[in-house]
């Protein structure tokens, strides 16, 4: 939780106060990630054509990877790399 709440640049009682538990946010963490809104599967099949849906399944992907790795090599020491 310290990770998480040092990255958001929030204490834990805030984080606590509005999720009530490490349980709750966990379940609201998963929600989100399984939602349509986010699903790149579900964005993509609004194309117009099959190689579209393809593409943009694979360009979202790759950001999202991107982002992930760069959020992990801002939080990794000076001079390391996380891989």
């Amino acid at each position: 939780m310290s990770m998480l709440t040092s990255a958001m640049g929030i204490t834990a009682t805030s984080l606590y106060a509005a999720f009530g538990s490490k349980e709750d946010l966990f379940r609201e963490s998963v929600e989100l990630y399984n939602s349509a809104e986010q699903s790149p599967t579900a964005a993509a099949l609004e194309e117009a054509t099959a190689r579209d849906v393809v593409e943009v399944m694979l360009r979202r992907n790759a950001d999202d990877m991107l982002v992930e790795h760069l959020q992990r090599a801002e939080q990794a020491p000076s001079g390391e790399t996380s891989g």
